[in-house]
């Protein structure tokens, strides 16, 4: 054991410039990290449940099939948020700047989790715990948005509302750590790489 430590500080004396280099770019990422727009992570429950028709309608749903609609509504719900459309709705609707260069970052922008059939977990990134409090809000209305305007546009007479929870936010500061050996390793290869090539060129 004694024997690896003295031969790793001996590497270490002999490619101090290496070791130097690959320091500076983990800290740059590091840096890079921490100062990145999407610091924090949120959870928001949004509890989806039937709203009682004031119209008379053909069919009457009983509790069980109440349920059911309720729990394909859920599903409906998780597959909006995967659209340009919705994702875009919701930034705008809790005025916050978002500037996707691809559709893939709308696709990406909301994960959503149907934990039970009135009950959809969605997970997203933000800035900052008050940059969570608008975007939740904002989730729980342009859900009720859609569904009125599917409700409105079908005449069937069955209408939903989407409640959304106080958010769970979290700050990543495990991201940081993980960009910062990242940098480390990054930094240690192109300084090996470039030791190399000039040892080469030098030949």
């Amino acid at each position: 054991m004694k024997e690896k430590i003295i031969k790793i500080q001996n590497w270490i004396s002999k490619n101090r410039k290496i070791v130097w280099f690959a320091v500076l770019v983990a800290f740059i990422c590091g840096i890079w990290a921490s100062w990145s727009g999407q610091n924090y992570s949120a959870s928001v429950s949004v509890l989806v449940s039937r709203v009682a028709s004031a119209q008379p309608i053909d069919y009457n749903y009983d509790s069980y099939y109440a349920l059911k609609a309720t729990d394909e509504f859920g599903g409906t719900v998780v597959g909006w948020l995967k659209t340009p459309e919705v994702v875009e709705a919701v930034y705008k609707r809790a005025q916050i700047e978002f500037n996707p260069s691809t559709f893939s970052g709308f696709s990406g922008s909301f994960k959503g989790i149907k934990v039970s059939p009135s009950t959809v977990e969605i997970r997203f990134e933000c800035s900052s715990p008050d940059d969570a409090k608008k975007i939740a809000k904002a989730l729980g209305e342009t859900i009720s948005e859609k569904n009125k305007q599917l409700a409105d546009s079908s005449k069937q007479g069955i209408n939903f509302v989407a409640l959304a929870s106080d958010p769970v936010v979290i700050k990543n500061r495990f991201d940081v750590y993980v960009k910062f050996s990242a940098g480390l390793l990054i930094g240690l290869v192109f300084g090996l790489f470039f030791q190399r090539a000039k040892e080469f060129f030098r030949e």
